[in-house]
């Protein structure tokens, strides 16, 4: 939803800063989404025991850092391209010309 709205947003106004704002939402959302993540595992460590936290090379403390520092690293490669994505694809703009004409319609 958040994507569409920006995609609209994005292809109305054609301006830079909403190109910028749209690549830095997708970084913070995919590095929220990640630490939720971490917390949810940690928490699971403690209630039941799984030891999803570390790993055979690796200790917990570094597991979740090396998790988080690959989550930032997709979110980064994801904020860089998918505004660009967004703004230069045939299938958005086809998206866009949708939303337009639905928006338009008496029936809303």
């Amino acid at each position: 939803m958040v994507m569409m709205l920006a995609s609209v947003v994005d292809n109305v106004t054609n301006d830079t800063y909403v190109l910028m704002g749209t690549g830095l939402l997708i970084v913070m959302l995919t590095l929220g989404i990640g630490a939720i993540w971490e917390i949810l595992e940690y928490f699971s460590d403690l209630a039941f025991g799984y030891g999803a936290q570390g790993s055979p090379l690796l200790d917990p403390l570094d597991d979740t850092m090396w998790d988080l520092v690959l989550d930032g690293a997709g979110g980064l490669l994801g904020g860089i391209f998918g505004p660009l994505y967004l703004r230069h694809s045939r299938r958005s703009r086809a998206r866009l010309r949708y939303f337009a004409e639905v928006s338009r319609s008496p029936d809303l």
